[in-house]
């Protein structure tokens, strides 16, 4: 039998290859990234055939390596079912990782009673402390997946794993309370901590829930405030629909005083950066039209 040295060794060597290969996704070259994607598998390779040849140890770090090598189909095919197989062996034997990927692959499967499996797995490892399990055993309490459907359990669990430190999970926990269990204050009070630690789907989000005339606590002002945040963080993604939404706030004078010419100047940018055929094109171009109709 292999000395429990040399198995902590070949799994670590398995681990740091995989985050090199990883690490490639940063390099900006393609053809450095390839290269360098190159040369981690064929390392990978000879790496995998060591742990072949430990599979019989009874390590649960084994099993995990295993199953990654399965699962990721780095260095030979994607094999779900083998993937399965390791993870599980090591998963038995207490090792917590291995549990929330095993639970992450029968949720892929889509049958109930997978559902079933990968939710009873996201549990045990949550509640041995596994952070990104929590957050797993929120969105099935929250979708329903594997169990019943139960928002108000979904965010205790989200507010556990702010608590083990996954404080991205504060804007996921925020829109719960405001848009399902119906504590907007809560709610806000969360999503504005967000946005003060730097989560830019918090800002997004705020300025959604006060422009939203369903919303307990709708605030135009407050809307057209957050609005301009997104503006100033620079965002290509989300700025399109910030510059609509503040191009109608000026326009109708909505939380802010009614400004045709700001409302243009800002549909003007958003018709220069966005594609013809895009919505938010077709959208301004639109409003534009209304405005100058109307200024006739």
């Amino acid at each position: 039998m292999n000395k429990p040295g040399k198995e902590e060794e070949a799994v670590e060597r398995y681990l740091s290859l995989f985050r090199e290969y990883r690490a490639a996704d940063q390099i900006r070259v393609f053809e450095h990234q390839r290269c360098f994607r190159n040369e981690t598998v064929i390392k990978l390779r000879k790496c995998e055939e060591e742990l072949f040849d430990l599979m019989e140890s009874d390590n649960p770090k084994i099993y995990f390596a295993l199953g990654l090598i399965h699962s990721l189909g780095l260095g030979r095919k994607f094999d779900s079912s083998q993937a399965v197989h390791w993870f599980e062996k090591a998963a038995k034997l207490g090792h917590v990782e291995s549990m929330r990927r095993l639970a992450g692959l029968l949720k892929r499967g889509g049958e109930s009673n997978d559902l079933k499996a990968s939710f009873a797995w996201y549990m045990k490892a949550a509640n041995l402390g596994d952070t990104g399990a929590m957050v797993f055993v929120a969105f099935a309490y929250r979708e329903g997946t594997g169990v019943e459907q139960n928002p108000t359990k979904a965010a205790e669990w989200f507010e556990r794993a702010i608590d083990h430190g996954d404080l991205r999970t504060l804007v996921l926990v925020g829109k719960l309370y405001c848009r399902t269990l119906g504590e907007a204050e809560k709610g806000l009070e969360t999503l504005h901590r967000a946005a003060e630690l730097g989560f830019r789907d918090a800002d997004i989000e705020l300025a959604f829930l006060y422009g939203d005339r369903g919303f307990k606590l709708y605030d135009p002002k407050k809307a057209v405030e957050w609005n301009w945040r997104i503006l100033y963080h620079k965002t290509d993604i989300t700025r399109p629909g910030a510059l609509y939404r503040l191009s109608q706030y000026y326009w109708n004078g909505d939380g802010v005083e009614k400004n045709a010419e700001q409302a243009k100047s800002l549909l003007g940018e958003l018709v220069a950066m966005n594609r013809e055929q895009s919505d938010y094109h077709k959208k301004a171009l639109a409003l534009l039209s209304e405005i100058e109709s109307s200024l006739l």
